[in-house]
């Protein structure tokens, strides 16, 4: 199975979580909404993120998770939210 075939493999078994995980969050209607998904967001991915650049990752493997608390980080300060892990 070729690289591309597993992207769309792993999206079709995930997208009923994923659906689930939208309607979970819900939509940004307003500015309340989104410094809620921030916060969040941030503690779950600063802990996450943190694990993850621990990780040896085999050498044949072209794929990483991208880390993003950095940007999550700036949203929070942008936001005035202190966001920790």
């Amino acid at each position: 199975m070729g690289h591309s075939e597993r992207r769309f493999a792993l999206r079709d078994r995930t997208r009923a979580n994923h659906e689930k995980l939208e309607t979970a969050i819900g939509a940004f209607e307003n500015l309340a909404a989104y410094r809620r998904y921030v916060t969040f967001l941030g503690r779950f991915r600063f802990a996450m993120d943190r694990v993850l650049h621990d990780v040896v990752w085999p050498r044949d493997w072209s794929w990483r998770p991208t880390a993003v608390s950095d940007s999550i980080a700036q949203d929070a300060k942008d936001l005035g939210l202190r966001v920790t892990a």
